[in-house]
Formats: C-alpha cells, structure tokens, sequence
C-alpha cells in the first residue's frame, strides 16, 4: 500500500515557499500527555514515515515523489522493534507520526519498504513534491537530526530521553529539560537598479552563484545581521533592508529569513575567505540562467526563491 497523504494544498500567492504550510495540527496542547500519544499510537488508521540516517521514504510510483509511510496496522514491527517516534500532529482525521529506522545497518532492515518507494534525500526531491508532504517530511527529519546530536545533558552530561511526543528531552539525573532548537539564519538578495549582487562561495562548484547568508548572531537584530553579512563578504553597504519571507531549513536545523537589501554605491570586494568572487546579474540572466555559464542554487531554496521573486517583479 502506498501513502496517499491528501496534504496537497499549495501556498497562495508569490511566497511559494518550500518546506511550509504542512497543514496539520500539532497538538502542542496534548502531546505532553503519554495517554494521548499511545492512544494514536494504538490506532491502526494513523501514519508512521520512516527516516533512516536523515534520508526520508519517498514513494516514486507516480509522475511525481510522494512521501512514503505505512500505517500503524501494516507497520506495527517498526514499533515493537522499538524505534523512536516523534509525534508530527493531526491531519484530516489521521495522526502522523516520524519513525526513526537509523539502527538498521540497511534501511529495509526492519521492514521491507522496496514496494512503498525508497530512501532519499529531500534536497535531491524535495522541489518535486507538493509543498504539504515536502513540509511533513521536512518536520519529521529536522527533529530526529535534533535528537541525535541532544542525547545527554547539558547541564550534568547524563543520559536524556524522550518526552512530549519526541518534543522535549529530560535528563535521567537532573530532570533538566531540553527543547528542539533554531539556528536563524539571514540570507538576502543586494539590489542595485535592475541588477543583483551574487556571489561565489569557493566550496561550490565553479560558476556557481548565490545570494549572502549567515547565522544571526547574540545582541542583533535582523536587520543588522543583514547588513553584517552583506559588509563582511561582499564589502558593499545595504540601505533599504525588506523582508520577503521565512523558511523551514532542517539541514540541519536552521530558519531561513529572506531579504531585499537596496546597495545604492561602491564597488564589490569579496571577503576571499568564503565569497571569492561576485558579479551582478540582470533579470533575463537570471531569468534564463541555463543559457549562460552560471548556475543558481536549487529551486527548494530561499535564494532561488528571491531571486524568482525579483525577475517577476516582487518589490
């Protein structure tokens, strides 16, 4: 049986974004109790989606990836072989939940999943899939890269489990709690006239282009880190400073704050320790890129995004 997940609406309007609007309810009121997640843990109807090592099941049986899962009734040896669940939420009367497989030396070590699809990457697939699975997925994988780096205390270093559904560990010892956390992160287009400012980080392959990023860091706004990041590796200042649009970005775990930042002068000086090159780009270079030497990041991602954004004429 293959996942027919009916979360299929869209984003409306320009803000498109991947990895959002997954459409479910997550009972954050509830899921702290251990009665209510074994009772849908119990019901045969509700979805189990298996991650094995941060890759997602995906069933490739259509035109088009779909994420892979099984129910409770067909999955019930994921859990009696004892892997961690983490509670997604409630949609159209169903419960989700992300299992994790990782123990498995194979990822069909537990169960066979060859005829419900295989496991991928959701980078590789991601901006194939309707918005609401790719989000659902994307939940799923964030919180167990989450578990896997938080398995001890911070505090006194003893041993931490998992409570809430997979939403909070608490310490063995201390009973200190510990919660899913964010790296926000800003990445903004820098606008001069009719042309953006990209640039090239020297771990990506030649010719490869991208808008400036960076972690927000302690004491500063958002807006600040903007400026920061654009100063630091592109050596222009930014005016104008507009936000577009956040991002879900499970890769691991960082949020994605998109920005237009106006450059009105100066000349671009790469900071040659990451960025080692800029160049501007006009809308039909951007909007025909396959027709240059250059190549843009991925159609998933919030600098693709804004660039879109830019060339259709979001302001």
């Amino acid at each position: 049986m293959h996942l027919a997940i009916s979360l299929r609406r869209r984003c409306k309007g320009r803000k498109n974004v991947f990895y959002t609007e997954a459409q479910i309810d997550r009972k954050a009121d509830k899921r702290s109790d251990p009665d209510f997640i074994a009772m849908r843990l119990s019901n045969p109807e509700t979805m189990l989606l298996p991650v094995w090592r941060g890759q997602n099941l995906i069933d490739n049986s259509g035109d088009t990836p779909r994420a892979g899962g099984v129910t409770v009734a067909e999955g019930s040896m994921l859990l009696a072989e004892g892997g961690d669940t983490v509670f997604l939420g409630d949609a159209e009367g169903r419960a989700y939940f992300a299992v994790d497989v990782s123990s498995n030396e194979e990822p069909n070590g537990v169960a066979d999943f060859s005829e419900r699809g295989e496991f991928r990457n959701l980078r590789d697939v991601g901006a194939a899939m309707s918005q609401a699975e790719g989000a659902l997925l994307a939940f799923g994988r964030g919180i167990f890269a989450w578990h896997e780096t938080h398995g001890f205390c911070p505090r006194c270093g003893a041993p931490s489990e998992m409570r809430d559904g997979g939403h909070r560990r608490q310490c063995t010892s201390c009973d200190a709690s510990q919660y899913p956390r964010i790296d926000p992160a800003v990445i903004m287009l820098v606008r001069r006239g009719e042309r953006v400012l990209l640039g090239h980080n020297k771990r990506r392959p030649a010719k490869w282009f991208s808008c400036f990023a960076g972690f927000v860091e302690i004491g500063e706004t958002l807006e600040e880190a903007v400026a920061r990041e654009v100063f630091e590796e592109a050596g222009v200042k930014t005016t104008a400073v507009k936000y577009f649009a956040s991002q879900p970005w499970p890769f691991p775990s960082s949020l994605m704050l998109g920005y237009f930042a106006d450059s009105p002068d100066g000349d671009p000086k790469p900071d040659m320790e990451e960025i080692v090159e800029t160049r501007w780009f006009t809308k039909d270079e951007i909007r025909d890129i396959e027709a240059t030497e250059y190549h843009l990041p991925p159609p998933d991602s919030m600098a693709r995004q804004l660039m879109t954004a830019w060339v259709e004429g979001y302001d």
